[in-house]
C-alpha cells in the first residue's frame, strides 16, 4: 500500500526535513508544493538526499484564506493521483504537522482500515449555528486577497477592503445550498479523489463559485462529499490529527501551537498528527514524540 504525502509548505525547511525523514518509509512519498512567494532554493538543498520526494513545478502563490489555497490543494492531488506509481492514500499536511505515530503503526492502521477515508467534519450544532454567520460571510462575501496579497496594511488595506465592499453592495452571489465545513487536512482513500477530481472536471462551475471567497478550503470538499460520505467510507469526526482548538492554557492565536504540555494528550488521541508545531516553542515535544517515532 503506497501513501502520498501532499505537503502544503512556505517556511522552515529544517522543520519539513524532520517531517519528512521521520516518515521516510519504501512506500512513502512526498509530494511538495513550496510557496512561489518564497525561494525554494533552501528547502531542495534540506531534503537532499532523502527518498521519494517529488516537488511541485509549476508552484503557485499561496495566500491564507484565498482561493489560491484551493487551487494549491487541487494541484497537489491531481499530480499526486496521475503519478506513475499507483497512491493508495492522500495525506495532508502542512510544513507544522508533525508525526505522532511510528511508520509501522502508521502502516498497520491503514492497512486495517484499507477504503476508509478520515476527515472533520463541524459538528450538526456547529452547521446550524454557523451556516448563516460563519460560512455564509466565507461564501457570500467578495473576498480579493489572491488580487491583492500584500495588502495588510495601511492604505492598500483600505483600497482592499472599499472593492469588496463595493462588491458586496452591488454584486451579489446566489448562496451554495446545504453548504457545510470542517477541518482542512484529511487522509483520504484513492477513491474519494477519483471522486473529487472526476467531479471538478466534470462540474467546473462548482469550482468557480469559490473564486473570490475565503477560507473556503475549509468548505469546498466538505459540501462536496457530504451526500457521499457513507457510499466512500468517510469518516467524517476523525482526521486523524491532533489540533487544539480550545487550549487549557492562553495564547496568542489559533490553533495553538503546541507544547510538552499538550504530550499525553496528543498521545491519547492516537492521531497520526498533531498541529502546528515550531522548531522553537515546541523543541521539548518534538523530542518527546521522536522518542515514540523510532
Amino acid at each position: 500500500m503506497n501513501h502520498c504525502f501532499l505537503i502544503i509548505a512556505h517556511n522552515n525547511p529544517l522543520l519539513l526535513k524532520r517531517i519528512v525523514y521521520k516518515l521516510q518509509d519504501n512506500n512513502h512519498f512526498f509530494f511538495i508544493h513550496i510557496d512561489k512567494k518564497v525561494n525554494i532554493k533552501p528547502f531542495i538543498e534540506c531534503l537532499y538526499g532523502l527518498k521519494n520526494i517529488i516537488f511541485i513545478e509549476n508552484r503557485i502563490k499561496v495566500n491564507w484564506g484565498g482561493f489560491s489555497e484551493i487551487q494549491c490543494e487541487l494541484l497537489l492531488l491531481r499530480t499526486a493521483f496521475s503519478a506513475p506509481i499507483k497512491m493508495d492514500y492522500f495525506h495532508l499536511v502542512s510544513g507544522a504537522d508533525y508525526p505522532c505515530r511510528n511508520n509501522k503503526d502508521f502502516n498497520e492502521y491503514f492497512i486495517k482500515h484499507n477504503g476508509e477515508s478520515f476527515m472533520h467534519y463541524d459538528s450538526n450544532i456547529e452547521i446550524q449555528m454557523w451556516r448563516e454567520t460563519k460560512y455564509r460571510d466565507r461564501i457570500q462575501k467578495w473576498n480579493f486577497i489572491d488580487i491583492f496579497p500584500f495588502t495588510n496594511k495601511g492604505f492598500s488595506l483600505k483600497l482592499r477592503r472599499c472593492v469588496q465592499r463595493a462588491f458586496n453592495i452591488f454584486v451579489k452571489r446566489e448562496w451554495i445550498p446545504n453548504v457545510v465545513a470542517g477541518w482542512q487536512w484529511f487522509s483520504w482513500h484513492r477513491s474519494v479523489v477519483e471522486y473529487v477530481l472526476k467531479y471538478i472536471k466534470l462540474n467546473p462551475d462548482y469550482l468557480n463559485r469559490y473564486k473570490y471567497t475565503s477560507y473556503c478550503d475549509e468548505v469546498i470538499f466538505h459540501t462536496l462529499l457530504q451526500n457521499k460520505t457513507n457510499e466512500l467510507k468517510i469518516n467524517k469526526y476523525n482526521s486523524l490529527r491532533y489540533i487544539e482548538w480550545h487550549p487549557k492554557r492562553v495564547y496568542k492565536s489559533l490553533p495553538l501551537v503546541l507544547k510538552e504540555t499538550e504530550y499525553e494528550d496528543i498521545i491519547k488521541s492516537n492521531s497520526m498528527f498533531c498541529r502546528k508545531v515550531d522548531t522553537k516553542e515546541s523543541h521539548v515535544l518534538l523530542s518527546l514524540l521522536d522518542d515514540v517515532l523510532k
